[in-house]
């Protein structure tokens, strides 16, 4: 593939509220995944980086619409698929890992048939080579002996085991792109950081565009290329990781940082935690201008009643934007504290 895996160009999803009238969970949206290229998608709940992975799967909820915008994987106009072609495209060129895998495999179906029943939907091809597929990609992420394991059934399984059978599932019609929302919340570490080597091989072998989404931002720090902060449905900060983590310029991005554990020091006791002041805005109550501007101590008159574009990042390299109309001056008074 030449050009990205995943295309989102201002892209605005709308709901209908309690009284009828609309919101906007995702304002204005974009980005762009090339093939390899793992991005993540952070920020706190309700930000809206599930429901941008819905939109990119049409899978809901009930209601959703793109009010403006477009999504695009492999050039392909997701918003014009449907019927049969909507169905093939998932799983077939997105692969989709949930929080909780267990929910999402039937729990009188033998793993591995579900497994070869998905690739003969998407590729037409015979139940033997299926099987000798399944057995293979089950081989590559781990699941041996893949005979014995693929004829359990998931009540059967461990939850790494049945994460990694998602994985299996979600690669094995050679998707470009590999969607995975929260995919360790419900792991213990030790099998969380396995899972995430796995994901992170198979995109560097692949080729495989990944989107995470993580609210661990250690997650994000050690597997990340690229990042987009989100708050409340707008993108405050969109960068390469490594700007992201030593340069940000967002005081959003900078908040988000500073309320992370930090591993390894040890704090007075008395020393508050530390956390953002207040709480993201609901949907039916985003502030003007800026709509972090009720939470930021930088803020000041332009903020409360302009809304900052998504500008380039100067000095930086690469497609780096900021949403911030003191971004520059903010970013040098936090790196001097």
């Amino acid at each position: 593939m030449n050009g990205p895996a995943l295309e989102i160009d201002s892209l605005t999803l709308a709901l209908a509220g309690e009284d009828g009238s609309p919101l906007f969970p995702v304002r204005s949206l974009s980005m762009r995944i090339a093939p390899g290229e793992l991005h993540a998608l952070v920020g706190e709940s309700g930000s809206g980086k599930s429901l941008t992975c819905r939109a990119i799967l049409r899978l809901g909820p009930n209601g959703m619409r793109v009010r403006a915008g477009s999504i695009r994987v492999g050039g392909v106009d997701v918003s014009a698929l449907s019927g049969r072609r909507l169905h093939r495209f998932r799983g077939g060129r997105v692969g989709v890992i949930f929080q909780e895998p267990g929910a999402h495999l039937s729990p009188s179906i033998r793993v591995g048939r579900q497994i070869v029943e998905a690739l003969r939907i998407h590729t037409g091809c015979s139940r033997t080579e299926a099987r000798h597929k399944a057995e293979t990609i089950a081989e590559r992420v781990g699941l041996t002996p893949a005979r014995s394991i693929l004829r359990r059934y998931p009540h059967e399984l461990s939850g790494g085991m049945a994460q990694r059978v998602a994985i299996a599932a979600a690669i094995i019609c050679s998707p470009e792109l590999l969607v995975a929302d929260e995919p360790t919340t419900a792991l213990d570490a030790t099998v969380q950081k396995s899972v995430l080597e796995l994901i992170d091989e198979l995109r560097h072998d692949l080729g495989l565009a990944v989107l995470l989404v993580s609210h661990d931002l250690a997650v994000v720090e050690r597997y990340a290329d690229s990042v987009t902060v989100l708050y409340a449905g707008s993108v405050a900060e969109q960068a390469s990781s490594e700007e992201i983590f030593t340069r940000p310029r967002h005081p959003y991005t900078q908040a988000l940082l500073r309320a992370r554990p930090q591993l390894g020091d040890i704090a007075p006791v008395d020393t508050p935690p530390l956390i953002i002041p207040g709480s993201p805005p609901a949907l039916n109550a985003i502030p003007g201008g800026c709509p972090f501007h009720t939470r930021c101590p930088a803020a000041e008159e332009l903020c409360r009643t302009v809304v900052p574009d998504l500008v380039e990042r100067g000095g930086d390299t690469g497609d780096a934007r900021v949403a911030c109309h003191v971004a520059t001056r903010v970013a040098g008074v936090a790196h001097d504290a």
